[in-house]
């Protein structure tokens, strides 16, 4: 928001959230996907805690949307786990990421895979029994549209199941980048993407339609040396600043250097102490017009 004089006073005080480039998320996703999976232990991770909710769902589906393909995972374990059933993947971006080696006969066969846009998908209404997304779908833009896109191409009594980051992702990053900027200029420059709450959640899921909507997260916490490590580690996880709306100039050893002092006098750290980093994932699944028993 325009910070004049001559502003509006009815103007709204609350600023819009940023918004992203779509063209930066696409060269970030598109480094980490022609990458090896193996050195990004996360989004494996998050794969299996996923797909290990569909082992309490009674679910035969017969035709399997993925959306995201962030490291090959989901799609393996959902074809070990539905090896009938046919198995579409989209990804925000090209290329697709390389198969993992699993000795599966399924990475021998072509791997359907298209490039998606969440809220405009090329699928006929109902013709989706499950869509599983994992850590993708807050790459495609604003959530509530993608939620409302995702529900038409599902078919009565289909499930939605996926993850996204939290409100409380990179929390110990973001009051650090909020002090240096308070700190160096007095504006707080937009650089970590706006991650909706659990409530946020929920209620964007009924908006969209999907019944019986269950909402929960797990946090992880590992740690890091440092700054510098936090952001090699962000930029293999294609979660570089995406904003329209973000500072212009490099970072140097300075900007890290001062980061670094930031990050540890706001998590209450000595220089020979770990820096943490909170990883929030919240998990959602709701039904499309479930059958009432």
């Amino acid at each position: 928001m325009d910070d004049s004089p001559s502003e509006p006073l009815t103007q709204t005080l609350t600023p819009p959230p940023p918004r992203l480039d779509a063209r930066r998320v696409r060269r970030a996703i598109s480094r980490v996907t022609s990458g090896d999976p193996s050195t990004l232990p996360l989004l494996p991770q998050v794969s299996r805690l996923l797909v290990e909710r569909l082992e309490e769902i009674r679910l035969e589906p017969a035709r399997i949307l993925e959306l995201g393909c962030r490291s090959g995972t989901t799609p393996a374990l959902l074809h070990a786990r539905y090896p009938k059933a046919t198995l579409i993947s989209g990804a925000f971006t090209t290329p697709l990421p390389p198969r993992p080696e699993s000795g599966s006969l399924f990475w021998r066969r072509p791997l359907p895979g298209l490039v998606l846009e969440s809220h405009r998908l090329p699928f006929a209404t109902g013709c989706f029994d499950l869509v599983v997304s994992s850590l993708a779908l807050h790459w495609w833009g604003a959530l509530l549209p993608s939620l409302r896109e995702i529900r038409r191409v599902m078919a009565d009594n289909a499930l939605l199941l996926f993850t996204v980051p939290g409100s409380e992702t990179l929390r110990e990053l973001n009051q650090a980048l909020t002090s240096h900027d308070t700190a160096r200029g007095g504006r707080v420059w937009p650089r970590i993407a706006a991650f909706p709450d659990l409530d946020e959640l929920g209620r964007m899921m009924q908006g969209a339609g999907l019944s019986l909507v269950v909402v929960d997260r797990e946090k992880i916490t590992p740690t890091v040396p440092s700054v510098r490590d936090l952001a090699l580690l962000l930029r293999r996880l294609g979660a570089g600043n995406h904003h329209h709306l973000r500072p212009s100039g490099l970072s140097g050893s300075a900007w890290f250097n001062r980061m670094e002092r930031h990050y540890r006098l706001q998590a209450g750290l000595d220089e020979r102490q770990a820096l943490p980093v909170t990883i929030d994932i919240l998990f959602g699944h709701g039904w499309k017009n479930p059958t009432k028993s």
